[in-house]
């Protein structure tokens, strides 16, 4: 199995004008087919400063986070093997999260965090937990006892 450091895949945007007004966080879509297969959908989401989301992980899903302002902490947990990897992602970055891995993403920085997320899978509002298995990876708490 992949280590879960390389399965987060942090990578820069595609380009960004010289101008500094766009960011081009994908090129075409081979990229995200490369890796997810067929686009089901383009969503974003926003955590403010102290927020979590996830602590779960998919059998199916693939998922591509772009991080539009502020900043991430990405939480990951192999809940077979029991190995963790964290790691604080910046607003122009983009990274994956695969299938198999557990996560949870905390806003560890000042300001509400805006994510752009590419999957291969559509949300469906009448089964919106299909295909999430819950499974604790952080809670806030643990945050600040990392800080110290």
């Amino acid at each position: 199995m992949i280590s879960l450091e390389k399965s987060l895949a942090v990578r820069e945007p595609d380009n960004i004008a010289k101008h500094g007004d766009l960011v081009e966080a994908f090129r075409g879509i081979a990229e995200i087919e490369e890796k997810i297969g067929k686009l089901g959908q383009v969503t974003y989401h926003y955590l403010s400063p102290g927020d979590t989301s996830g602590n779960h992980f998919h059998k199916k899903k693939f998922e591509i986070f772009f991080v539009i302002d502020g900043e991430i902490t990405v939480y990951l947990l192999n809940p077979e093997t029991g190995e963790r990897f964290s790691e604080r992602i910046i607003v122009g970055k983009k990274f994956d999260l695969v299938p198999l891995v557990a996560h949870a993403l905390y806003n560890s920085g000042d300001i509400k965090c805006i994510l752009g997320e590419h999957t291969n899978l559509t949300f469906n509002p009448d089964n919106p937990r299909n295909d999430v298995y819950d499974c604790e990876v952080f809670r806030p708490a643990q945050a600040y006892q990392m800080a110290k």
